[in-house]
């Protein structure tokens, strides 16, 4: 009797179309106000909690649609990867005592596979989630002209540009995304009047990257317009267009060299060259490089000690407190060689399946896993929220190999409507 009513109950919630579109609607909400908290305010309080509680009911919605609505689920190689990934990390959690237990990397872990599953669960409403990400970046970019005015209208002031919103590298890291984001919407319109919009916020975000002097996030930003000046032009076309991106890039370093704005990153550019080049002690050192190069060699010595199993989670910090700034290295470290194989591969596999996109989404797929490739030899990204989102995003891409996708702004209709006919 009683599984009688289960099951009855559970017929009527799925023939619902009401609750349907509810959690549709209700998901949509906190998936935008998850990702434009975790771009600008997730180190401030108490926007860092309200962005944890948005992915957790984020999170308890996405695995209701899926009891309810989705009868076809079929584990994939994103599931074997991240459950694999995960049972690294509870290995060496347990092969050193128990201590330290990566809560923090267990959740980035839930987090890709729950935007993931999501997005495969509404695949064809793709066009108004790029439109998502658009806007979270618009906000982003907003709250950092208000909260970072006096770097952006008086680019001279001494001083990194981004404290506002917590580390000037995490800060950067998230201006770089939003840069690829509107990078990919003027490969990806028609319009040229869009396509000029999405240019000039590109812009933006890339002045704002230049702002927080993150040396190592303004080479990634001039290797992304590097590959995506090439390869948004057509072959005949693509040496004449190396060729002035490789002008383009000339001119950047001209500026960041010789226009007075920029001479607090020039100077640090300069002492970090001085740090590894010379061993002139007349010559101004950069601290914090020397300590990533220290924490790179200090994480090697770990990996060393324990290759297949790590040392636990922040095994760098806890062993010679600081961190290794290497992506690469702080995973072998704490959880062992299995661990690192996953997670680059996670990283990687979109890019060489890149073809499977069908549609200018590729674009996407290859400014996102260039950047999230190159950012590891410079920061630790295993525990960054818009790094697992990103990737989640990427691995959607190419693995629904038929996803409908229509015009990027969206309809009235489009949440809801049948009103795609394109395929990619």
């Amino acid at each position: 009797m009683i599984r009688e009513r289960m099951a009855n109950w559970l017929s009527m919630l799925r023939g619902s179309v009401y609750l349907r579109h509810l959690i549709q609607t209700v998901n949509f909400v906190l998936l935008f106000l998850f990702v434009t908290l975790a771009l600008s305010l997730d180190a401030v309080y108490p926007f860092n909690l309200i962005s944890t509680v948005s992915f957790a009911a984020f999170a308890f919605f996405t695995v209701v649609y899926w009891i309810l609505y989705v009868d076809d689920w079929i584990p994939g190689p994103l599931t074997i990867l991240l459950i694999t990934l995960a049972a690294c990390m509870l290995a060496s959690f347990i092969a050193n005592g128990f201590q330290a237990f990566p809560k923090t990397h267990l959740l980035m872990i839930v987090l890709i596979y729950a935007v993931y599953l999501w997005l495969k669960s509404q695949k064809e409403h793709l066009s108004f989630y790029l439109v998502l990400f658009s806007l979270a970046s618009i906000a982003f970019a907003l709250l950092f002209m208000v909260y970072e005015r006096n770097y952006v209208f008086h680019p001279g002031t001494a001083g990194r540009a981004g404290r506002s919103f917590g580390n000037e590298n995490d800060v950067a890291r998230n201006l770089l995304l939003c840069t690829i984001v509107q990078l990919f919407l003027v490969y990806y319109n028609k319009r040229k009047f869009m396509k000029a919009v999405h240019a000039l916020l590109a812009l933006l975000f890339a002045y704002f990257v230049f702002l927080t002097g993150s040396v190592s996030n303004t080479l990634l930003l001039l290797l992304v317009l590097v590959v995506f000046g090439i390869a948004a032009t057509p072959k005949k076309w693509r040496l004449v267009s190396a060729s002035a991106v490789v002008v383009l890039v000339g001119l950047v370093i001209s500026l960041i060299a010789n226009v007075p704005a920029f001479a607090s990153f020039n100077k640090r550019l300069l002492s970090i060259l001085s740090s590894l080049f010379t061993t002139d002690s007349s010559k101004s050192i950069d601290s914090s490089t020397v300590a990533r190069m220290s924490g790179a060699v200090y994480g090697i010595r770990l990996f060393i000690r324990s290759p297949l199993f790590g040392n636990g989670c922040d095994s760098v910090v806890r062993a010679y407190k600081i961190m290794a700034h290497n992506n690469m290295v702080e995973t072998a470290a704490d959880y062992g060689v299995f661990a690192l194989i996953c997670e680059e591969i996670i990283i990687l596999l979109p890019l060489f399946w890149i073809k499977k996109t069908r549609s200018n989404c590729w674009m996407l797929v290859l400014l996102v896993g260039i950047y999230t490739f190159g950012i590891q030899f410079f920061l630790v990204s295993i525990n960054s929220k818009t790094i697992s989102v990103f990737t989640a995003l990427s691995f959607f891409l190419v693995t629904t190999r038929s996803h409908p996708l229509a015009r990027i702004w969206p309809g009235t209709n489009d949440l809801f409507g049948e009103t795609y006919n394109a395929r990619c």
